[in-house]
């Protein structure tokens, strides 16, 4: 940073997503927070750099070197006008009036139009006109809100009609066939199965981690780029682990419990540090739990249910990693393994698993009133899911079933579960993450090809002729 403004590193985060157009809702969603949170963090920060507005908390991390212009996106010159304004420090600044708040942003695209630099560099060109300058940069702000609201369009348009159908406009981009959205990557180096799989969206890089192979249990940590293709191996965890989850907080890939090589199931609590690239040990589980539903609400890890060693369990076990301890939550309508928990819309969500006899069709959402904090029921799932995958697409909540080859979507709106048309190529044994606008589906040892990665392209950038113009064009 150039100046003397001390931020927390939280605020830092949210000041990168602010600047590259996130929502309120989107930061919230990225950082599993609530909303509210976002908002009480915004006011420090606006508060502690000096400004009123987004526009302004934009130009200052860029300024002080928390976020760059990426040039390869927007409109061709909308980078070097962006720039001159931020060079011309004596012309005026575009602000909010005191007490108006600014309108947030509809949506983020990936990749977004700013991105967090490795250094930064020289001075930057500056333009005499004053007045051109802000043109531009309120055409590039315009360019990625028309960019999104096609893109959300794109996504979320009603099935046609039985009616007539009506010509096609002149302008746009033809939606890629389903087919054409499967990409296959390089296969894990060590096919395996119980493992973790997560997805880290501040690397765009996903990591496998523990499981079991030919009846031996692993401790490897592997990384893999989807951009280079490349797999790398880790530092090993301190101990061989299978049967568990994993889930990123506060930049650190955080795996509770699971099951041993000897059998028996662990209460240890392991932590790997990206940017150290080594593991510690943390305080320990209340109990020994795997096969658990694993989240991050609020800035905490939710463990849900799972497997003592002994019996299903309906426990649910709270972590803080500022505090380094555990404490209990609220206990689960019945006991179920397997399950699977996500955060959507600052919601935690845990849907299907196993219980005692049978695999399960409930679907649950933990409600927050006042103090207390109760788990609700939502309309069944139509199939049971021993064995789901949960991914949060936008505001959405995806339900996969790999075994079936089958995707269902909570539409909130309707209180129901309705079909998500994905075509039926997902691996019977597969793990999925959401990373960036995909969808990463990683294949055990018992799958047909073992290993196998497989990515679903689910968000489209396209480009529609004539959404802009010239600066004052109408």
């Amino acid at each position: 940073m150039t100046n003397n403004v001390q931020i927390s590193d939280r605020e830092r985060e949210i000041l990168q997503l602010v600047a590259r157009g996130a929502t309120n809702q989107q930061i919230a969603d990225q950082l599993n927070i609530s909303v509210n949170t976002v908002k009480v963090h915004l006011r420090n920060i606006f508060s502690k750099i000096g400004v009123v507005s987004r526009t302004e908390a934009t130009l200052y991390a860029i300024r002080s070197g928390i976020v760059s212009v990426d040039e390869q996106v927007g409109a061709p010159g909308e980078a070097e006008r962006l720039n001159a304004v931020l060079a011309n420090e004596t012309g005026p600044t575009a602000v909010a009036p005191a007490g108006v708040e600014e309108p947030e942003p509809a949506t983020i695209l990936a990749p977004a139009a700013l991105t967090a630099p490795s250094s930064v560099g020289g001075p930057l060109p500056a333009q005499p006109d004053v007045q051109r300058q802000w043109w531009g940069l309120a055409l590039f702000a315009g360019l990625v809100l028309a960019g999104a609201l096609v893109a959300g369009w794109l996504i979320w348009r009603p099935q046609p009609s039985t009616a007539e159908p009506t010509a096609a406009p002149a302008t746009g981009s033809a939606e890629p066939a389903a087919e054409e959205r499967w990409i296959a990557h390089a296969p894990v180096p060590t096919p395996r199965q119980d493992f973790a799989l997560i997805a880290s969206p501040s690397e765009g890089r996903l990591y496998v981690i523990g499981g079991r192979h030919q009846g031996q249990t692993l401790p490897g940590l592997d990384r893999y780029d989807p951009r280079t293709k490349l797999w790398v191996p880790l530092a090993d965890m301190n101990v061989a682990t299978s049967a568990m989850q994993a889930a990123e907080l506060r930049g650190r890939i955080y795996v509770p419990g699971g099951e041993l090589a000897s059998g028996g199931v662990s209460n240890r609590l392991e932590a790997y540090d990206p940017r150290e690239q080594r593991w510690y040990e943390l305080a320990p589980l209340p109990a020994p739990r795997s096969r658990y539903g694993l989240a991050v609400w609020e800035g905490k890890l939710y463990l849900l249910g799972g497997w003592d060693g002994q019996q299903i369990s309906a426990e649910v076990f709270v972590y803080d990693p500022v505090g380094d301890a555990w404490t209990p939550g609220p206990a689960l309508p019945s006991a179920r393994q397997y399950a699977a928990a996500v955060v959507v819309s600052g919601q935690l969500y845990l849907i299907g698993g196993e219980g005692p006899g049978s695999p399960l069709r409930e679907s649950l959402r933990l409600d927050v009133e006042g103090a207390t904090e109760r788990w609700q029921f939502l309309p069944p799932l139509p199939q049971p899911i021993g064995r789901p995958q949960a991914v949060a697409l936008l505001n959405s909540l995806l339900a996969i079933n790999g075994q079936d080859r089958a995707v269902w979507q909570y539409d909130a709106a309707s209180d129901a579960w309705v079909p998500y048309p994905i075509p039926a190529d997902i691996g019977a044994n597969s793990s999925a993450a959401l990373l960036n606008a995909s969808l990463y589906f990683v294949g055990d040892d018992q799958a047909p090809e073992p290993g196998a990665v497989m990515e679903y392209r689910v968000l489209y950038t396209i480009f529609v002729p004539g959404a802009g113009g010239p600066p004052g064009a109408p």
